[in-house]
């Protein structure tokens, strides 16, 4: 069968494809809304306007009805300003206000009245396009089933302005303007080219102010989006042509910008897997690819320093394993070689070294088991008093052959139980006090103390040696390290003991730590929580 293997895209192009494809997305956003969409836009935003145009009408009615010198003043300042022209009327169809001044004398009731049968049936209000002028030719409006009123004439048209609009701007009197306005800024001579539709948008609605229903009709003429949208198109190509190139640019720049200290993050990463362990990482592009060098330089320490502890771990297990068997072998040979040297002292002396021999495998095999996370805790309820006087006891003995003493101190005649791993917790102090031989130094005495503090019971155990430097007291967890770095065969054990201590405590979540000073000896010491039973 034969697989594929996908190539990945690499980051520079990446970056530089994910751009272009959002500036072709938002060109065609941009295309869509302002072109194929404009008109429907722009007919949305024209609709709220009548709307808003309508509440406004509503608010005015409400707080100036009374009063319709004020009235009238503040309607036509709201068709100047929405450019929209509004007409009221009650409900039998009488005019109240009309922005259409050339046709509210002209126009019959049934104009009005047919709009508001027809908002009635709508709920109250309707918003519609037209075909028509709306600001030159309000007929357009009238559906009512009877005939339309005759369009009145341009004298008729001037008989029904106001005086002031029918004399002014310097014509003579009885001369109509030549470009008077409809009340809301639009000259009535102006009109649409010929051949184009004028289309229009009108909204009705009744309104009941004072238990009194009026009906308001806000009109607006429409403007042809077509020559806008052609402008726009044109606009846009222009656009998209200078957006592409600076896209490109950034794109170039931008990629460049981050895959080129990725590139050289890549190369000096290569030369790590390859056990150069002095690599550096070094960028300050960005805070992210800081961050990152700085965690690969943190990793190749780490590395470094586990291959140096690998060798010493190497080294030290050879010379503990070889001395034993060293031993063995010798002691065995000359028990074959020399008649009558097969003596209880000779067979007890292979029997130790082959016990230590079997420690040590032990204790790997902890170690290992340990560090896999395979090991299982076998909770129970003991006596750690008890459990404590027993590891002093058993090593003590040993210990006295060379003249080493062991003190157990306990700060009260109560004992002290606890829920954990009897044997683990056995294993811990057995190592921590053969570790406290280990460097008990020219006083040969290591004191045991049981402490309870609050709820919590502190074992530490104290050695009165040499002592650890502070920098040092981090390592002396680590499988084999050796403060002095000349390694010295344990008194009774594999090298091996703080590690497993560290691992069966953290296993427990106990609290465990080691205090020295220099000349003065080291302690170490574990806690753990008083059983409530």
């Amino acid at each position: 069968m034969i697989i594929f293997k996908r190539k990945h895209l690499s980051i520079k192009w990446g970056i530089f494809a994910g751009i272009l494809v959002f500036l072709a997305i938002l060109l065609l956003l941009l295309f869509l809304l302002q072109t194929v969409y404009l008109d429907d836009i722009y007919k949305a935003a024209k609709k709220n306007t009548l709307n808003n145009a309508n509440d406004n009408v509503e608010q005015i009615l409400d707080d100036q009805l009374g009063n319709l010198s004020v009235m009238e003043q503040q309607l036509d300042e709201l068709t100047a300003e929405y450019d929209i022209d509004i007409q009221i009327s009650g409900e039998d169809g009488t005019l109240l206000y009309s922005s259409l001044r050339m046709y509210e004398n002209t126009l019959p009731k049934q104009f009005y009245q047919d709009f508001y049968k027809r908002a009635e049936k709508n709920g109250g209000s309707f918003t519609e396009e037209i075909a028509g002028d709306i600001q030159r030719d309000p007929f357009d409006l009238f559906e009512g089933n009877g005939e339309l009123p005759e369009k009145p004439t341009d004298e008729e048209n001037e008989a029904v302005l106001p005086p002031e609009k029918s004399t002014g701007d310097g014509n003579e009197a009885g001369q109509p303007p030549q470009n008077e306005n409809t009340g809301n800024g639009v000259s009535l001579d102006q009109t649409p080219p010929s051949g184009i539709a004028q289309e229009s948008m009108v909204s009705v609605r009744i309104l009941t102010i004072s238990s009194t229903p009026y009906l308001t009709i806000v009109s607006a003429r429409l403007t042809p989006v077509n020559a806008t949208v052609q402008m726009i198109r044109q606009e846009l190509i222009f656009v998209s042509i200078i957006m592409i190139i600076l896209a490109l640019v950034l794109a170039m720049v931008i990629s460049r910008f981050i895959s080129k200290p990725l590139s050289q993050m890549n190369e000096s990463a290569k030369e790590l897997a390859k056990g150069n362990y002095d690599v550096e990482f070094h960028d300050q592009s960005s805070l992210e690819i800081s961050e990152l060098g700085s965690t690969l330089n943190y990793t190749a320490r780490q590395l470094k320093k586990t291959e140096q502890l690998q060798h010493e771990l190497i080294a030290n297990v050879s010379h503990d394993l070889r001395t034993p068997l060293t031993m063995i072998q010798a002691y065995a040979e000359m028990m074959r070689d020399i008649p009558g040297d097969n003596t209880q002292e000779n067979v007890q002396v292979i029997i130790d070294e082959a016990g230590h021999l079997t420690g040590m495998v032990n204790d790997l095999l902890d170690i290992s088991k340990l560090q896999a996370g395979v090991t299982q805790l076998n909770k129970t309820h003991f006596n750690l008093t008890a459990n404590l006087e027993e590891a002093v006891q058993r090593i003590g003995r040993m210990a006295s052959a060379n003249e080493f003493t062991i003190e157990l101190i306990c700060d009260h005649d109560k004992e002290v139980f606890v829920d954990a791993d009897e044997f683990k917790i056995y294993q811990v102090v057995y190592n921590l006090i053969n570790n406290a031989l280990n460097y008990s130094g020219d006083s040969r005495h290591v004191t045991v103390r049981q402490e309870c503090i609050d709820d919590t019971v502190k074992v530490s155990v104290q050695d009165f040696g040499p002592g650890i430097a502070k920098e040092n007291l981090p390592l002396v967890w680590e499988r084999y390290y050796k403060v002095d770095k000349e390694h010295l065969r344990s008194f009774n054990g594999s090298g091996l003991g703080l590690a497993i201590v560290r691992k069966i405590l953290e296993l427990h979540n106990a609290q465990y730590g080691v205090d020295s000073t220099l000349g003065q000896g080291s302690t170490f010491w574990f806690c753990l929580k008083v059983s409530d039973e």
